[in-house]
């Protein structure tokens, strides 16, 4: 960043730009593990605003089968036209990538939240609309036809992840699995009856 005199996200940038010009150099072929995981900054110039991203997730696709796992954390459930941003980008980061996708609520565990408000959110039921149309904001009303394009297309879910809930993690594992058809392609067992 200091070479080129950027901020933060000029940084990510460039450094995305570094990586991409030399992928060649990533072994990739030799990696024998069922998942390789690359965890992104939550910056959305580094997909929307460049090719790069994209162009280092094509590559990607050369040697694994892929999916993009959307993470928004558990404070947005706080606020709904915040909630809403969120639905949002995780929509254009499916139409970015055109992966199969999962989006994720993390860090449920740092919040004292009760179950019924989560669902609400992980469904994104009707009370979301109630709490929006109670709000003052001049926003308002494109947040909530914001909802309703959401809700009417049926284009976003959430998936949970509580850090003390083993259950979250392995019905994300599955979800990932089965979005990515794993089992498909697994060799089938010998069953042999002799």
């Amino acid at each position: 960043m200091e070479n080129y005199d950027f901020g933060p996200n000029g940084g990510l940038i460039v450094a995305l730009e570094e990586l991409y010009d030399n992928i060649d150099e990533l072994d990739l072929e030799s990696l024998s593990s069922d998942f390789l995981i690359v965890d992104c900054p939550g910056q959305i110039e580094l997909f929307t605003h460049s090719d790069t991203f994209k162009n280092i997730v094509e590559h990607f696709k050369k040697y694994f089968t892929c999916c993009i796992v959307y993470l928004i954390e558990a404070q947005f459930v706080s606020d709904p036209t915040k909630f809403i941003s969120g639905c949002f980008v995780a929509l254009l980061s499916m139409c970015r990538f055109s992966l199969p996708h999962l989006n994720i609520i993390s860090k449920l565990d740092q919040l004292e939240i009760s179950r019924e408000i989560l669902e609400e959110f992980c469904q994104l039921s009707e009370s979301i609309k109630d709490h929006i149309q109670k709000k003052k904001g001049e926003y308002n009303q494109l947040c909530l036809k914001m909802y309703d394009f959401i809700v009417e297309n049926n284009l976003v879910s959430f998936l949970e992840l509580n850090y003390d809930d083993e259950n979250t993690f392995d019905t994300i594992l599955y979800s990932i699995d089965e979005a990515v058809q794993y089992f498909d392609d697994a060799e089938p067992k010998d069953h042999s009856y002799n």
